[in-house]
């Protein structure tokens, strides 16, 4: 059935606004059998509202791009809400049916040969997409070459200046009488400077203190992290959750806005 589904096309995410919710619609992509829509609510909603937000979406949009569909629901945190309770599972499927040309959906998962091989076909679903932008996979390979290219670049200098250079100095070292006493110099210098370091008769700098005082508060934080590590899990889930949380609420902001 991989053969009948769009391999090259990627096409925009839509994203509207409800109110206390907003949607994403992902339209159906490589090697998929179905496309995707999240909810996404902004504040505590009871799973019953939950669920029926979600068979209208359903129907709104599957009737909008007739191919096949799998909606979830999430909350301002970003967790996939659960319908435990009311509804089998906490996410829906669902199609237009061929024969009756009207929606149906199964709170249920569906084996790859359910979906309708006629609505996963290239050209049906550039039929379908058309006016929504896209990429191709060339355009997007072709978009992120020159932050691979600087990314080799970054590597190839990191490479020279570890491996090339200290083996050109130790032999030009060998070689010549002149660098071999600049590296010396430089040897007794950065020996000398450590020294004094220790002593405390060393000079420091506005950012050596800076990068001092940073080091100590990260040692002062990993040795309450190593005492409590299950509160230290804690404050990472918390502050993951917070930053989704903002994101989720800018997001919603703009929708609202446009």
């Amino acid at each position: 059935m991989s053969e009948n589904l769009v391999t090259n096309y990627i096409w925009e995410n839509l994203k509207e606004n409800r109110g206390k919710y907003f949607v994403e619609y992902i339209p159906l992509r490589d090697k998929s059998l179905f496309a995707s829509l999240n909810l996404v609510f902004l504040s505590h909603t009871k799973a019953r509202k939950v669920a029926n937000a979600m068979e209208r979406e359903f129907s709104n949009w599957v009737s909008r791009f007739p191919v096949p569909l799998m909606v979830s629901s999430f909350d301002e945190k970003g967790n996939l809400i659960s319908l435990n309770g009311v509804r089998p599972i906490n996410h829906m499927v669902g199609f237009i049916d061929i024969s009756t040309n009207k929606p149906v959906k199964y709170w249920r998962l569906l084996p790859d040969d359910a979906f309708p091989k006629e609505q996963l076909k290239e050209n049906y679903i550039k039929k379908i997409y058309n006016g929504l932008s896209f990429k191709t996979k060339e355009e997007l390979h072709q978009q992120n070459e020159p932050h691979r290219k600087q990314l080799r670049i970054g590597l190839f200098i990191i490479f020279v200046w570890i491996v090339i250079v200290p083996a050109i100095v130790a032999i030009l070292g060998w070689a010549s009488f002149w660098v071999s006493s600049l590296v010396l110099i430089y040897s007794l210098w950065k020996a000398i400077e450590k020294g004094l370091k220790l002593k405390g008769k060393w000079k420091k700098s506005e950012k050596e203190r800076q990068k001092e005082k940073e080091e100590l508060k990260m040692r002062y934080y990993y040795y309450h992290c190593e005492r409590n590590p299950e509160g230290f899990r804690k404050l990472v889930v918390e502050n993951l959750e917070r930053d989704e949380r903002d994101r989720i609420r800018k997001e919603a902001d703009f929708l609202r806005k446009k």
